[in-house]
């Protein structure tokens, strides 16, 4: 009888234990969400859609944080929505990347990379070369990836749209589309020398490796590879 006493008190000990641990879990999971939601909420800037003409549709954005252009007077930072997918995204990057601000020189001048903060822009890369004496890198160009209409109609631009590559000088100026109607991008890399910019994606149904002269962006070369099984 006293054993079995002992087990039901062991018993409910464990219980009451187990509750305060879920509890406990809970709340911070609240805090964590809540501080996240607070740092999210200082970064949002009411902006025009179209940056020079102020009386265009306001919107809210997320900045992102500032990214030093590595050997260059010069920063950048990405603009961003408040929602990833149709979902609210808590973090400081905000959701998807929708404009790029670059600052450059002693004054810091600001230039928007588009005109207006409607696109989706899948990825921004500063291309860089390395040097091995001193172990230090340097930007040569900006690599972006972006998407300006529905081409899958299905009512928003994201990452099943057709894409397009382009480039720009690392203060953002020089801007230049290599190709558009781009499926998607297998790889991108810069040669050791830094002679070289390679970009290998598919297009039209065929995956296509081409190679740019990263200084002034001309086409050296271009090669249909591969053509794609069942592509439309």
């Amino acid at each position: 009888m006293e054993e079995s006493k002992l087990f039901r008190t062991i018993n409910r000990v464990n219980s009451i234990l187990f509750l305060l641990l879920l509890i406990g879990a809970i709340g911070l999971m609240l805090f964590i969400t809540m501080q996240a939601t607070g740092w999210s909420d200082r970064r949002v800037v009411q902006i025009s859609e179209v940056p020079a003409d102020s009386d265009s549709a306001k919107i809210e954005l997320i900045l992102g944080k500032v990214n030093e252009v590595e050997g260059h007077d010069g920063q950048y930072i990405e603009l961003r929505s408040k929602h990833t997918g149709g979902k609210f995204s808590s973090g400081y990057r905000g959701g998807e990347t929708r404009n790029v601000l670059f600052l450059t020189g002693r004054e810091l001048d600001p230039t928007w990379l588009f005109d207006n903060h409607l696109n989706y822009i899948r990825k921004v890369t500063p291309v860089k070369k390395y040097r091995t004496d001193d172990k230090t890198s340097e930007v040569v160009a900006m690599y972006y990836e972006y998407v300006t209409v529905d081409t899958n109609k299905n009512g928003s631009l994201d990452m099943d749209d057709l894409l397009i590559i382009a480039v720009s000088n690392p203060d953002g100026t020089g801007f230049l589309v290599l190709e558009d109607s781009v499926s998607s991008v297998i790889d991108m890399t810069l040669s050791k020398d830094a002679s070289n910019l390679v970009v290998l994606f598919q297009q039209n149904g065929q995956v296509v490796l081409n190679n740019y002269d990263p200084k002034t962006f001309d086409i050296k070369s271009s090669s249909e590879i591969l053509e794609v099984s069942g592509a439309s």
